[in-house]
This record gives structure tokens, C-alpha cells and sequence, in this order.
């Protein structure tokens, strides 16, 4: 039950052991009988709960055009496209993680925590990277909002790439591959656009995201 209790928490619901709390999971102050090590196990847990929840909520907002991106026009991306795509192949492999961790739980009932927290342990560092990386596009959008040109004021094209490629830079391994693996599905935009661009002369550019953009027409002379 407690480790039924912790998957579920770790995929973001809340349960009888760990409960929401102004928002955020954590682990119920009255479960004195945990040991402190097992404690700071599941603690673990609800704070990989919290952070996968918030990156799959920005991923969902999105796509569902709420939120940040409220208006709709002229505020699609297919930069942010290909990033929460990249986004929700990463969580594919977390959620894959933990369904292997409760495979295991089924066939062996008496496996300690310990076991979970050596399964999971790559993601305490790699999901709170990626929510950074997600609350700074959402809170760029924000500070922009007042700007005067409201096309100008969202984070997309290479602004988007500049992002992820600056948390690329991590020091983590780990998090350098998985925003590596993002930046790859922004940059096949970009080499489709390039390629649109010098072999047929064409702007494939439905969102104005591209560094090349049609010049505006010459004014009339003596107008």
C-alpha cells in the first residue's frame, strides 16, 4: 500500500500517505511510524511528483492554448511545438520508470524503498531543470506582456532555442542529453525552414518566427 501510495504521488495524485498541501504533495505529518531515512525517501518522491506535474501542466496549457499563449492570433509555434514535444518523449521514460518500479513491487512485495529511490534517483536532478526551463519560457511571456509589440514579446524562434540550449549547459549530464534531445526536435524547424529557404526560395515560415522575413514594400515615391 505505501509503495502503491508513492507511485501514484510520483505521477503526480495525491493518496493516504502523501497529500496536497496548499498545491503541492507532501508526505502527511501524522505517518509517525516512517523511519527518517524512509521519510526523506518518499519526501523525495512527492517533490519528483510536484515537479513532473508542473512540466506536464505547462506541456497541456500549451496545447490547449491557455494560459500564457491566450490569444490566438499569430501566437502559434512550431519551435515551442517541437519543445514540448521533446518534453513529453523525456517524461515517456520517467512514467516508463515508474511503471518498471511497480512491475517489480507486483513480482517482489518486499522490496524496500531503497530500491525505488536507486531506480529514480537520475530524475531528482533532471526534473526540476526542465520545470526551470519551463517556468523561465511562461515567465518571460509574463514580464513581456505589457510590451509594445505583443508579436515581439513571446518567447519563440531562436529566442526558444537560445533558451534551451543555455540549460543545455548544465552540468548534470543527464540534463545536457535530454535538452541535447530537445534541442534536435526544435532544430529540425530550423533546418526545414533553412532548407525551405536555399533550395526553393520559399518562407516556410507560417508563424513569423524565422530570422528572414519578407522586406516591406518600398513607399511610394514623393508619398
Amino acid at each position: 500500500m505505501v509503495y502503491h501510495d508513492i507511485l501514484l504521488a510520483m505521477l503526480g495524485h495525491c493518496g493516504g500517505l502523501i497529500v496536497k498541501s496548499k498545491g503541492a504533495l507532501k508526505v502527511r505529518d501524522d505517518f509517525v511510524f516512517l523511519a527518517p531515512f524512509e521519510r526523506s525517501i518518499i519526501e523525495t518522491a512527492a517533490r519528483l511528483g510536484n515537479s513532473y506535474e508542473s512540466i506536464e501542466s505547462f506541456i497541456r496549457r500549451v496545447r490547449e492554448n491557455l494560459g500564457w499563449r491566450k490569444d490566438t492570433s499569430g501566437s502559434d509555434s512550431l519551435y515551442l511545438r517541437a519543445m514540448i514535444a521533446g518534453l513529453d518523449e523525456i517524461l515517456d521514460v520517467y512514467r516508463s520508470t515508474i511503471l518498471s518500479v511497480e512491475q517489480a513491487v507486483i513480482e517482489d512485495p518486499a522490496l524496500p524503498l531503497t530500491y525505488l529511490a536507486t531506480r529514480v534517483g537520475e530524475f531528482e536532478l533532471l526534473l526540476p531543470a526542465l520545470l526551470q526551463m519551463c517556468n523561465e519560457a511562461e515567465e518571460s511571456q509574463k514580464d513581456n506582456a505589457s510590451a509594445i509589440s505583443h508579436e515581439h514579446s513571446q518567447l519563440r524562434g531562436c529566442l526558444l532555442l537560445d533558451l534551451v540550449a543555455k540549460h543545455s549547459r548544465s552540468g548534470v549530464p543527464l540534463v545536457q542529453a535530454c535538452c541535447h534531445r530537445i534541442l534536435a526536435r526544435m532544430n529540425q524547424v530550423l533546418y526545414s525552414q533553412v532548407g525551405a529557404w536555399m533550395l526553393h526560395g520559399v518562407l516556410a515560415d507560417p508563424h513569423r518566427e524565422f530570422f528572414l522575413a519578407p522586406a516591406p514594400p518600398a513607399a511610394a515615391a514623393g508619398g
